[in-house]
């Protein structure tokens, strides 16, 4: 059995991010079927991870905007921005597939991407803009 108390403190991080990955790969199937058709499973897996550790350096610039003493690599708060993550990107996949059974009208995938980035940019820029 593996002891989580004896894992380094970085990779514990690193392994807690990785449970983005499946949303991601939900929301690739869903939003942009040509491409998960059209392509090998190891290069729509790295593209999740891409997306993941993105959102991972975003989410902990946007966090250590707001408290300068925060460790962004401790575990309670990776583990915390890993679930408002998936929270947001789950809300968002929810959102759109409703609106396409209410309206017929599908928001891509890039345009996923643009609302779930725009919102963490937009985010950035008010705390920003709150500390000047």
């Amino acid at each position: 059995m593996i002891d989580f108390t004896k894992i380094p403190e970085k990779l514990k991080s690193f392994l807690i991010n990785l449970m983005l990955i499946p949303f991601w790969y939900i929301a690739i199937y869903l939003f942009h079927p040509i491409f998960y058709t059209n392509s090998d499973l190891i290069i729509i897996f790295f593209m999740c991870v891409g997306l993941t550790i993105v959102s991972s350096i975003l989410f902990a610039f946007i966090h250590s905007s707001i408290d300068d003493e925060v460790d962004v690599i401790d575990t309670e708060e990776i583990l915390t921005s890993t679930v408002l993550r998936i929270l947001l990107l789950s809300l968002l996949i929810f959102g759109n597939y409703m609106f396409y059974i209410f309206f017929g009208i599908r928001l891509l995938f890039y345009g996923l991407l643009l609302i779930y980035y725009g919102f963490y940019i937009l985010a950035l820029l008010i705390i920003l803009l709150i500390k000047k």
